[in-house]
């Protein structure tokens, strides 16, 4: 961050302002990345279609090194992980996506015992298109977790499910090609299966560095690290990292 410029992100209907690290963003957002080209010289934002206190989380997760603690109280799906890693997909960011994958795999996983809901796989189907990771993850889980079974045929949470399995075709396809998979002891939040629903992501470090040459050339990086300047310092540091270090033997 030494160095960057900071921008403003006007956030939801409201336009709450958030304030982030410009080159932060850029890092772990190919979205804020295209958008800082286009823009130029710009440090005002618009993200009009993402819920303020979602894009709140998202920026905590850029200043806590990849931990995010979800807090409670909050309404709607505002605090749940299933609408932490859309936003990830609308960021382009999938770093974080890969980590609120982890997140609701680690839910599921604690709640073992409690029965599958509804509302969420029909949230998950109505804002996600097919081949998506986060539909992939579901209808395992419904593929290894049968949310019928035990239930009183025409029951209130049994009408419930076969209403949603009505409404979204995809989810009765996606399960069908689900239950031929062999599961055996294991389930789908299972480090096991981690990562069948992983997002492809570049090493952090490498990103890093694309970023840093994008502006300035080595040399002019390691001309600056001379000069003692704090933020060249680092980056021609980042640079040389898998170097072998130079030894100076006495005569």
């Amino acid at each position: 961050m030494i160095g960057s410029g900071v921008v403003t992100i006007f956030v939801g209907t409201e336009s709450q302002s958030s304030i982030s690290h410009k080159d932060l963003l850029s890092l772990h957002s190919n979205h804020f990345r295209t958008k800082f080209v286009e823009a130029n010289e710009d440090t005002k934002f618009k993200l009009e279609d993402i819920g303020a206190v979602h894009f709140a989380k998202f920026n905590a997760w850029l200043y806590s090194g990849g931990e995010l603690q979800l807090g409670k109280g909050v309404a709607g799906f505002a605090s749940r992980w299933e609408g932490l890693w859309m936003l990830g997909q609308h960021m382009e960011a999938p770093a974080f996506q890969n980590y609120c994958m982890d997140g609701i795999r680690n839910s599921y996983k604690a709640r073992a015992n409690e029965r599958l809901k509804a509302p969420t796989l029909g949230f998950v189907y109505k804002v996600t298109k097919q081949g998506s990771l986060l539909r992939k993850f579901f209808s395992d889980l419904m593929s290894c977790k049968n949310p019928f079974q035990g239930l009183e045929e025409g029951s209130e949470i049994w009408a419930e499910w076969d209403a949603l399995l009505k409404r979204a075709p995809d989810l009765s396809n996606d399960i069908t090609k689900a239950a031929g998979k062999q599961w055996g002891r294991t389930r789908a939040w299972d480090d096991v299966h981690r990562d069948s629903y992983m997002v492809k992501e570049v090493p952090l470090a490498k990103a890093w560095m694309d970023q840093i040459l994008v502006k300035r050339t080595k040399e002019e990086i390691e001309e600056a690290a001379k000069g003692k300047d704090a933020r060249s310092i680092l980056e021609f540091a980042h640079l040389k990292r898998n170097e072998a270090p130079t030894i100076e033997l006495d005569d």
